[in-house]
């Protein structure tokens, strides 16, 4: 009976040791997870963030698997069978990521509330601004005009009415606008100088996306009168042919703002 009593005092010993180890193990401080503090008072951890959203920007076409090269009409070598038939999605080359906006968004607000110094705070501004608008712009391209959400943060409260987060397609032209805007803006926020890394945006290709973007709308503009079917009544899909002249001329000014 003393041995029995004996194991149980043991065994009781063991669990109460084993569950307080648990308690310790478990209240320990996360060493993965950072608070928005921890981030924008760090200058290398902004700069970590940062370099996470460039890397979550759409490419657009990418040729580099079988069914992408077999749209091409160039020559090149093939291991399938003769008859290699492939099938086109209707959301193929589909971007549409408003997570990346909604943290872009996020990201603005905690760089303008940091205690970084003005300059480096202007700066990293301006790389996401760009980033947003280059997002947005692999958008617009592949849709036509979409929700437009400038600096809002949406969050959804449980109860909340919905409705506040169903926001309505911008017509196209409005939707380049926006990217023409902000590009305008994030140049001025950025230098001149090539930066260290080459991957990372200054003024000129700030400026490269406007005219890029300008030269998009403008193309749409002139020519959509060619493809009629192609365009909705309220100019969500589709720009007035008298726009174009406009985004030519904007196409222009900042293509040779290059060599000014």
């Amino acid at each position: 009976m003393k041995m029995i009593k004996r194991k149980v005092i043991l065994w009781g010993v063991c669990l109460v040791c084993a569950f307080s180890s648990c308690n310790k193990f478990l209240d320990r401080e996360s060493q993965a997870i950072f608070t928005d503090d921890q981030i924008f008072s760090d200058q290398n951890m902004v700069k970590s963030v940062l370099a996470n959203y460039y890397g979550r920007v759409s490419w657009g076409q990418q040729f580099g698997d079988n069914g992408s090269f077999a749209m091409l009409d160039e020559a090149g070598f093939s291991s399938g069978s003769p008859n290699n038939m492939q099938e086109f999605p209707n959301d193929f080359w589909r971007m549409y990521d408003y997570e990346l906006i909604r943290n872009l968004n996020q990201f603005i607000v905690g760089v303008r509330q940091s205690t970084l110094d003005d300059n480096n705070k202007k700066s990293i501004e301006g790389e996401a601004r760009f980033i947003r608008a280059w997002t947005y712009f692999n958008m617009i391209k592949r849709l036509g005009g979409v929700p437009m959400v400038g600096d809002k943060v949406y969050d959804y409260t449980s109860g909340m009415d919905p409705a506040e987060l169903q926001l309505s397609r911008a017509t196209e032209a409005e939707s380049y606008n926006y990217v023409i805007s902000e590009c305008t803006e994030a140049a001025k926020m950025l230098g001149t100088e090539k930066t260290i890394n080459s991957a990372r945006a200054n003024k000129w290709t700030a400026l490269a996306l406007k005219a890029r973007a300008s030269l998009y709308a403008a193309s749409i503009a002139k020519y959509n009168y060619k493809t009629p079917d192609v365009k909705t009544a309220g100019n969500e899909v589709g720009i007035p042919a008298s726009e174009a002249i406009k985004y030519y001329q904007t196409a222009y000014e900042n293509c040779f703002g290059y060599y000014k």
